[in-house]
C-alpha cells in the first residue's frame, strides 16, 4: 500500500528548502499532495512536477483573523473538519497529515486524533503552551540535537521526537576547499601585495527582511570591524518590509557605505564562493540557514 501522505503549510514555514527532499520521496513511491498558501513555494513546487493545490478556504481563515478569536473558534471548527478528514481517509487512502504552521497544528490536533489520522508536526521553536497541550501523541520532527534538547526541556518525550539531519544529494556536491586551501592560496599570491589590499573582506548573510534577523547585532560588529579591517563590506541576501527600517539603521551607524542590501537572489552557490565569510545572524537557525551552510 502507498504512503500517502498530505502536507500542510498555512505559513511560510521553511517548506521551500525541503522541496527536494520531497521530490526525491515521490521517486521512492511515495504519494504526497501539498497544500499551500504562500504563492512562491506553491509555483516552485509546481514546476518541480509536484501535487499542489490552493490552501482551501477552511485553511485560510486562521490567517485572516485575530489569534484570541482564532484560539476560540477552533475546536469548533475542528469538529466541522471530521467529515472532511474522514472522507480523506476512507476514499483517499491517507495514512499522515504532515503540519508545518502552528495554526493548521491547532486546528488540526482534534479532528486528527479522533479519527486516528497518523500527525507529524515540523518543529520550527514554536514556544506556545497550547502546542505543547496538543502534541502528547505527536510525533515531532526536528533538524538537529539542539532543538531536540529544547522539546525535551519542554518536556516533549524523547520517543515523540525524530532528529532528521539535513543533507545535500552527492549529485549537487563540490570539491570542498578548507583553511589549509585558504592558506596554501595566500603563500601563494604572497608576492600580489597590492592586489590583495585593494580586494574587499565580504562577509555575508541571508536573511528574511520580515522576521526577526538579529541584523542590527551583526552591523554593530561590522561597525567594531572597521577599526583593524578598514576594507570590510556586508552583503546582505534577501528583501522585506525591514529593509527600509534596516537601510536607515545603516546609515544612522554610519556604515552605509560597506553595507549592500541585494535583494533575493536564486544562484546560492555564486554568492557563496564570493564571501570570506558567511554568517547566520538569526537567533533561532530555520532549515534554510542550515541549507546554505552545507551548501
Amino acid at each position: 500500500m502507498p504512503k500517502n501522505i498530505y502536507i500542510i503549510n498555512t505559513g511560510k514555514e521553511d517548506i521551500y528548502t525541503l522541496l527536494p527532499f520531497f521530490e526525491e520521496l515521490q521517486t521512492k513511491g511515495f504519494v504526497l499532495s501539498f497544500f499551500l498558501q504562500d504563492s512562491k513555494i506553491f509555483k516552485v513546487a509546481k514546476e518541480k512536477n509536484l501535487h499542489v493545490k490552493k490552501l482551501p478556504l477552511f485553511l485560510q481563515i486562521n490567517s485572516k483573523i485575530k489569534n484570541l478569536i482564532f484560539l476560540i473558534l477552533a475546536p469548533f471548527l475542528g469538529i466541522f473538519l471530521v467529515p472532511l478528514f474522514f472522507y480523506l481517509k476512507q476514499k483517499k487512502k491517507i495514512n499522515t497529515i504532515v503540519c508545518f504552521s502552528s495554526s493548521e497544528k491547532i486546528l488540526l490536533r482534534l479532528p486528527l486524533a479522533l479519527l486516528k489520522i497518523k500527525t507529524i508536526w515540523f518543529e520550527n521553536n514554536n514556544s506556545q503552551k497550547l502546542l505543547k497541550f496538543l502534541s502528547s501523541r505527536v510525533k515531532r520532527i526536528c533538524f538537529n540535537d539542539l532543538n531536540k534538547n529544547i522539546l525535551i526541556k519542554k518536556k516533549i518525550k524523547e520517543k515523540q521526537i525524530n532528529v532528521l539531519l539535513p543533507g545535500l544529494g552527492v549529485r549537487d556536491a563540490k570539491r570542498q576547499d578548507n583553511i589549509f586551501n585558504n592558506l596554501a592560496r595566500e603563500n601563494q599570491n604572497k608576492n600580489s601585495i597590492s592586489k590583495k589590499e585593494s580586494k574587499f573582506f565580504t562577509i555575508g548573510t541571508f536573511a528574511d527582511l520580515n522576521l526577526e534577523n538579529n541584523l542590527e547585532n551583526l552591523f554593530l560588529a561590522i561597525k567594531k570591524a572597521l577599526v583593524v579591517i578598514p576594507n570590510i563590506q556586508l552583503i546582505v541576501i534577501g528583501d522585506g518590509e525591514e529593509r527600509k527600517k534596516l537601510t536607515w539603521l545603516a546609515q544612522k551607524m554610519q556604515i552605509d557605505t560597506v553595507v549592500w542590501f541585494v535583494g533575493e537572489q536564486n544562484r546560492i552557490s555564486k554568492w557563496l564562493d564570493a564571501f570570506d565569510l558567511f554568517v547566520v545572524s538569526c537567533k533561532k537557525a530555520r532549515l534554510e540557514d542550515f541549507n546554505i551552510v552545507l551548501k
